[in-house]
């Protein structure tokens, strides 16, 4: 495993650490309402960022190989102007949408203003991480990750200990725009700020993410949209367990995403440019990294109960089912994050655009489905369903490649197939339990 890797690797684990961390704190001292409101409000964030960064973290690699005499501030000029544009009307939307419910219990200006910061945060996060892996290194992208979310789990878990809960959305706000603050200045010493010989337009940067910007729109944009459904249909509690069930499930597979996003998706579109052969990066990512987010979807599904316990309070254990079943989707969402990288990195960004399409549309349908029933369950089982709707896409269309392409064989494992089945049974066996009153 190269360095970069596993820097990146350590770093999400570390990210994830400091996040069940904020996690428990809140659900200490506030209860499962406390965790739906972070929920929500992270969630209202990360929408209105996904609007401003243009799906920077598809385009900046594949721009930079492009323009090669270009450097990382020249991009980040473009991005700054390109991200000014659409700031203003995108929190103006992830407000609209959270503060109908959220006004409810705390006050809207704390509410409207907690959401800016967030998506300030946010877009903030988006653009160094990817800025760092492009032209520093991966290592410089994991140290800068872990910085912003250290700092941003003290700032929030501070406020938890110290404050009422009526200051919840401003230390939550305050939490995700300060971590990647400290983090920019802690990693200035990595030479990805020196400015290049030609000056990128903000008008070329959002021309060239036009094809996968409504790919990420759908697909990041349904899961940040997710846990507003849920609020608005069922109330903080529901949410909260989602939060909870999303947060753990995602543990196995958000240990290797950055891998594949940051690592293996400019090795590709480097290796894809050059016509070189492409197979045994495929074949070795995807049994290394997919690989050990099915084993630790197994883990965490067998330990389903225990872990809501720790890393929230006994008032999540009932949702044990659902944690087995989207730690399941977690590790098919690996599997099919390979194939969609090597698409962009082909060029056949229609092909993405439709696999993402067809994912999001799963999850949204499902979501909405569950929040009427305020079962969350139900919404974990649209997560599962989504995810496998990607692979079957990814794996079929680069199982047919346009005239002139290369045909890329994505192979599924036969331990990440045995892996799944025995993840499945642990999660009939908690919902069957809880049925019979076990886990309530």
């Amino acid at each position: 495993m190269s360095s970069s890797r596993r820097a990146l690797q350590l770093a999400s684990l570390g990210t994830l650490a400091f996040g069940f961390l904020t996690g428990k704190a809140i659900a200490i001292s506030w209860g499962v309402e406390g965790v739906g409101y972070q929920s929500a409000i992270v969630g209202a964030g990360s929408l209105a960022a996904l609007f401003s960064t243009f799906a920077i973290g598809n385009v900046l690699p594949e721009m930079a190989v492009a323009n090669p005499e270009s450097g990382p501030r020249d991009f980040g000029r473009a991005f700054a102007k390109a991200a000014g544009l659409a700031a203003l009307p995108s929190v103006g939307l992830a407000v609209l949408v959270t503060l109908p419910e959220l006004s409810r219990s705390f006050d809207p200006i704390a509410v409207s203003v907690a959401i800016t910061l967030a998506a300030a945060g946010s877009v903030l996060l988006a653009f160094r991480a990817v800025s760092l892996s492009v032209f520093a290194s991966g290592s410089a992208a994991a140290r800068f990750q872990f910085i912003s979310a250290a700092v941003t789990s003290a700032t929030i878990v501070i406020a938890v200990f110290t404050a009422p809960i009526a200051v919840l959305p401003l230390a939550i706000g305050a939490g995700v725009v300060l971590g990647p603050i400290i983090g920019v200045v802690s990693t200035r010493s990595f030479g990805s700020d020196a400015g290049g010989g030609r000056e990128i337009s903000a008008g070329a940067l959002i021309r060239r993410s036009l094809p996968t910007y409504g790919s990420s729109l759908l697909s990041a944009g349904a899961v940040a949209v997710a846990p507003l459904i849920m609020l608005n249909l069922a109330g903080a509690a529901p949410t909260g367990l989602l939060r909870a069930v999303t947060s753990l499930g995602g543990l196995p597979s958000a240990v290797v995403i950055p891998a594949i996003a940051l690592h293996f998706y400019p090795i590709a579109s480097q290796r894809m440019a050059a016509g070189e052969a492409i197979d045994d990066v495929v074949s070795e990512s995807v049994g290394n990294l997919a690989g050990k987010a099915s084993l630790g979807a197994v883990a965490l599904a067998v330990a389903a109960p225990l872990a809501l316990w720790l890393a929230y309070s006994a008032s999540f254990v009932s949702a044990a089912a659902a944690l087995a079943v989207i730690a399941c989707a977690g590790a098919i969402r690996a599997v099919g994050l390979h194939g969609a990288y090597l698409l962009l990195a082909a060029g056949r960004r229609r092909a993405y655009l439709a696999a993402e399409s067809c994912a999001a549309g799963v999850l949204l349908i499902g979501t909405v489905l569950a929040g009427l029933t305020a079962r969350v369950v139900g919404a974990s089982i649209a997560v599962w369903l989504s995810a496998a709707a990607y692979l079957a896409f990814v794996k079929i269309a680069l199982g047919r490649p346009r005239a002139g392409g290369v045909q890329v064989n994505l192979r599924i494992p036969l331990r990440v197939v045995v892996l799944q089945l025995l993840a499945i049974a642990a999660a009939v066996v908690w919902g069957v339990l809880l049925a019979h009153g076990v886990l309530r």
